[in-house]
C-alpha cells in the first residue's frame, strides 16, 4: 500500500542503521498483520452492500472511484478503513460526473484506474486498495474534460507557493464546471437525439447549426476554465495568509507572462481570521459567466451608461477629489461583486476598498486584475435554451475582460483594496476592517442580507461626520428577512440617524442583457439615492425646525431597531427611572406650592 506522505526508512530489527533516502510516494510497503485483517474484513463487508445498494440513488464503483453520496453506508466503511490505517480518505466523485460516458482514451491511467474497461468501473476491493494507494490524486477529474481544450492558454499569472483561505480550490473549481456541463448536456441532448416522432415532424439537418455551436461553446469555455485554473494554486499547498508574496520568486525561474512578473499587484486581497466566506454564494459556473458578461464585456455597455456611469457621476459630484492631493477620498464598496464598479472609481482618483462575500467572486477578481494578461473569449449564455429568438442569441461570444484592468491600472500606477468576507463583521464597530470612510457606495446590495438593521448601522459606523452614502439597487429581500421595508419607510430611519437625502430618484435599467435582445429581458426599477451624514450640531437644528419627525415614539423606536436584546433592557430601565423622576419631581412641586400658601395664611 503507498505512504500517503514520505518518511525514513526503518531498517528490520538487529542490523545496523545507516543513511537511507525517503521512499517516493509510490514505493509499496508490505502491511501488518492488523492493517490486513482490517482492511480483508472491510471489504468483506462493503462487497455484499455494494451488490444490493449500489443504484443510482447510492453510490456504485465507477471508473475506479466512488460515486454517490458520501453519507451512504458502503462510503462510511470504506473512508473508515483508509482513516484507521493512516492512508487518507479514498476519493469522492458526484454521480453527476461519474455517469458522463467516455472514451477509452479519457480513462486516467494512473493509480487504480490502470487497465480498468473503458466507462466501467473496477471491483470494490480493486477500488478500496487503488483509491489508497492514490491517496485522493485531484487530478482525475480533467478525464471528465474534453481532450482538444488541454491546451492552456497563455498569460495566466505564475502561480504562488500557497493557497489563501478566499481562494476557490481547483477541484471545487472543476467541479461546478462538470455540474455546469451535465445540466447543459441534458438539455443538448435533447435537441440534438430526436425520437422518431420528432424526426418525422422536423426537417432533416436542423440539428447540425446547433450541434457546431454547441461544440464551439463547450470548447472555449473550457479553455477559459483551463487557464483560471492555471493561475490558482495547486489544492495540496499549504494555506497562506497572503499567497502573492512567493511570485517574485516564481518569476524568477522563467515562469510567466513579463507584465505579469515585473509590475506590482494592482488588487490587494485581504482576508482576516474568523471571518466567514461565501463558499456557496454565486458558486455555480453559469453565474460566473453570466457575471463577466455583465461587468467585463463590450456587449453590455447599458451596465455602464445606466448603473455604473450616473454612480461615477453622483461619487464625484458629492465626494469630489481636490486637485494636486496625492491620495483621493477614501470609498468602501460592499458586495463589489467582480469589482467593475470599483475599477471605474479607482481610475478617476479614488481611494478604494472593494468588500466581497463570496469566494468565487474574489478569486475571480484576482485573476481579471492580477492574472490575466489578455482577453479571453467565453460563451455567456450557451446554458440558456430559453427566450431565444434564434440561435445566435444562445451561441455568441464576448472577449473578456474589455477593457483590460490590470494594463489601465499600471499605466496609471493605481491600485485597489479588497477583502474577503462578512461586510458586518468587517467594518463594524471593533471589527478587523472598521475604519472611517468619506463614502460608502452600495449597488444592489442592501437587499441581499439577513438583517438589514445590521447592514443600516454598519453604514453608518464606517462614514465619519459629512460623509456620503450612495445607494442604487431595488428592494428584493430574501423571504426570511425579518425586516421588509418600504422605501420610504428606510428613508425615514436614515433620517432618524441623522442624514440629510440630497437625490431620491427611481430609475430603470435592465440588468444583464440589454432590452430587445431576447423575447424576455430582466429589469428593475431601482432606487438611485445620495445622502449626507450630518454633523451632531446640524442634525440637532434639523429637529428644532421640524425638517426631522422628533415624535417620542419616533425617537424612542429607532434605538429600539438599532440595538440588541441587553441593550434594551437598558433603555427601558432608563425610560422607567425618567418617568419615576418626572412623577417625584411633580409631587415636589406641588408640596412647596402647599407650603409658601400655608406661610401666607400664617402670616
Amino acid at each position: 500500500i503507498a505512504e500517503s506522505r514520505p518518511r525514513q526508512d526503518q531498517t528490520p530489527r538487529g542490523e545496523g542503521r545507516g543513511t537511507v533516502a525517503p521512499p517516493r510516494r509510490d514505493t509499496l510497503s508490505p502491511l501488518g498483520a492488523g492493517q490486513l485483517v482490517l482492511l480483508l474484513a472491510v471489504c468483506t463487508i462493503v462487497s455484499p452492500c455494494s451488490a444490493a445498494f449500489f443504484s443510482p440513488s447510492y453510490p456504485r464503483v465507477v471508473r475506479g472511484g466512488f460515486a454517490g453520496r458520501p453519507t451512504s453506508l458502503p462510503w462510511r466503511f470504506a473512508k473508515a478503513a483508509c482513516t484507521t490505517i493512516g492512508l487518507g480518505r479514498p476519493s469522492y466523485i458526484p454521480v453527476a460526473l461519474a455517469s458522463k460516458g467516455g472514451s477509452q482514451s479519457e480513462q486516467p491511467q494512473s493509480g487504480d484506474t490502470a487497465g480498468a474497461p473503458a466507462g466501467r468501473g473496477r471491483g470494490t476491493t480493486s477500488w478500496i486498495i487503488g483509491s489508497i494507494q492514490r491517496n485522493l490524486q485531484l487530478g482525475k477529474l480533467d478525464a471528465y474534460l474534453s481532450e482538444d481544450s488541454r491546451s492552456l492558454s497563455t498569460g495566466a499569472r505564475p502561480r504562488a507557493r500557497g493557497r489563501a483561505m478566499w481562494q476557490v480550490t481547483r477541484f471545487d473549481l472543476k467541479k461546478t464546471y462538470n455540474t455546469y456541463r451535465r445540466l447543459v448536456d441534458q438539455d443538448v441532448g435533447r435537441l440534438l437525439v430526436l425520437t422518431d416522432r420528432e424526426k418525422e415532424f422536423l426537417p432533416p439537418g436542423l440539428s447540425n447549426q446547433r450541434r457546431d455551436l454547441e461544440t464551439r461553446s463547450k470548447k472555449i469555455n473550457e479553455e477559459f476554465l483551463h487557464t483560471i485554473l492555471r493561475h490558482l494554486p495547486e489544492d495540496d499547498m499549504s494555506i497562506t495568509r497572503q499567497p502573492q508574496a512567493d511570485i517574485e520568486d516564481v518569476c524568477k525561474e522563467g515562469g510567466g507572462d513579463k507584465m505579469l512578473c515585473d509590475e506590482k499587484t494592482v488588487l490587494e486581497i485581504v482576508n482576516f481570521k474568523g471571518v466567514a466566506i461565501g463558499g456557496e454564494s454565486y458558486s455555480s459556473f453559469s453565474s460566473m459567466l453570466l457575471h463577466l458578461f455583465r461587468d467585463w464585456s463590450d456587449s453590455c455597455k447599458h451596465v455602464m451608461r445606466d448603473v455604473y456611469g450616473p454612480i461615477v457621476g453622483a461619487v464625484k459630484e458629492h465626494v469630489p477629489v481636490r486637485e494636486g492631493s496625492e491620495k483621493g477620498p477614501s470609498l468602501l464598496l460592499p458586495g463589489a461583486g467582480l469589482c467593475r464598479l470599483g475599477y471605474e472609481l479607482m481610475c478617476e482618483g479614488y481611494d478604494v476598498e472593494c468588500n466581497e462575500f463570496s469566494k468565487v467572486f474574489v478569486t475571480l477578481s484576482d485573476f481579471i486584475f492580477n492574472g490575466c494578461s489578455q482577453q479571453l473569449p467565453i460563451a455567456p449564455l450557451a446554458h440558456s435554451f430559453t427566450e431565444n429568438r434564434k440561435l445566435s442569441d444562445q451561441y455568441f461570444e464576448v472577449d473578456v475582460p474589455t477593457p483590460m484592468p490590470r494594463t489601465t491600472a499600471l499605466e496609471k500606477d493605481r491600485t485597489m483594496r479588497m477583502t474577503a468576507g462578512d461586510v458586518v463583521s468587517i467594518y463594524k464597530a471593533g471589527g478587523p476592517g472598521h475604519r472611517k470612510f468619506d463614502g460608502v457606495v452600495t449597488c444592489f446590495f442592501i437587499d441581499t442580507g439577513d438583517d438589514l438593521i445590521e447592514y443600516m448601522r454598519t453604514i453608518d459606523q464606517v462614514l465619519d461626520e459629512g460623509g456620503v452614502w450612495i445607494n442604487y439597487g431595488p428592494l428584493n429581500f430574501k423571504k426570511d428577512l425579518r425586516l421588509k421595508l418600504t422605501w420610504e419607510e428606510i428613508q425615514e430611519v436614515w433620517e432618524h440617524m441623522g442624514y440629510e437625502f440630497l437625490q431620491v430618484e427611481q430609475v430603470h435599467t435592465s440588468y444583464n442583457i440589454e432590452a430587445g435582445i431576447k423575447l424576455y429581458t430582466e429589469r428593475y426599477d431601482p432606487m438611485f439615492t445620495v445622502a449626507r451624514k450630518l454633523p451632531k450640531k446640524a442634525f440637532k437644528n434639523h429637529v428644532k425646525s421640524g425638517i426631522v419627525d422628533s415624535s417620542l415614539l419616533g425617537q424612542l423606536i429607532l434605538p429600539w431597531l438599532l440595538v440588541g436584546n441587553g441593550s434594551r433592557v437598558c433603555i427601558l430601565t432608563l425610560i422607567g427611572e425618567f418617568l419615576l423622576a418626572a412623577r417625584a419631581a411633580e409631587r415636589l412641586g406641588g408640596l412647596r406650592a402647599f407650603a409658601r400658601e400655608a406661610a401666607l395664611a400664617g402670616e
